[in-house]
């Protein structure tokens, strides 16, 4: 269902109440919202949960987008704790709008690619993050296994839940890039992947414990439980 008014009139009255959002933006709903400046700093202390769709069917919005996370993450609630069904039109490096989300416990973004160099600041800004779910991730880093546990462990202790929704093939990129995360996130215990990917990550594990450069690691990665689609 489509925002039925031309106004805020379905947000006026309750900013100190709100606690759960969902809207299906559009580039006129986005306009509406940044001309009367409704969530302007501060309008709704109490709001936690937020999911926004819609936006990814509007791929020549690229301003507009900028404004909608910016606004929508940054000013929406210091309390968000919840934010799921992004679509990120910004770009894979734009996540540090995110950064400001220190009560952030769940974050779903299920048609975005994240990089490893992003995600790194992402996690140590989101202290409280306790599942990302993503389309895919890409080790950019170019980094040993032990490089990156020793420059980053911990990276975060509470994030224990990862969910990959990509349902193309998946490569040893992908693969070293869950090895990696798994590696300085000592908490991470559930990873959603495809059944095929599941398969093909045991054969690339075993493999690299065998050949002794994640020989160290066999226990920590063995631990972590690989749950299919």
């Amino acid at each position: 269902m489509e925002y039925p008014f031309n106004d805020e009139t379905l947000l006026k009255g309750n900013g100190r109440t709100l606690e759960c959002l969902k809207m299906r933006l559009d580039p006129i709903t986005i306009d509406m919202l940044r001309t009367n400046d409704t969530f302007a700093s501060g309008q709704y202390p109490k709001l936690r949960n937020v999911s926004v769709r819609g936006l990814e069917l509007f791929t020549e919005v690229q301003s507009i987008s900028d404004y909608i996370y910016t606004s929508f993450v940054l000013k929406m609630s210091p309390s968000l704790q919840v934010f799921t069904d992004v679509a990120m039109l910004m770009g894979p490096h734009k996540l540090r709008f995110f950064h400001g989300c220190s009560n952030l416990r769940i974050l779903n973004m299920p048609e975005m690619t994240v990089y490893m160099s992003s995600l790194v600041p992402l996690l140590k800004s989101l202290r409280q993050l306790e599942k990302l779910e993503c389309k895919y991730i890409v080790d950019d880093l170019g980094l040993s296994a032990d490089c990156v546990r020793s420059t980053y462990c911990p990276l975060s202790d509470r994030l224990r839940h990862l969910s990959l929704t990509r349902y193309e093939e998946a490569c040893d990129d992908l693969f070293q890039s869950i090895v990696l995360l798994a590696l300085v996130c000592p908490g991470l215990m559930r990873c959603h992947m495809l059944h095929e990917w599941r398969e093909r990550f045991n054969s690339y594990v075993d493999n690299a414990v065998n050949d002794q450069s994640l020989g160290l690691y066999k226990e920590r990665l063995s631990a972590i439980k690989y749950l299919e689609y």
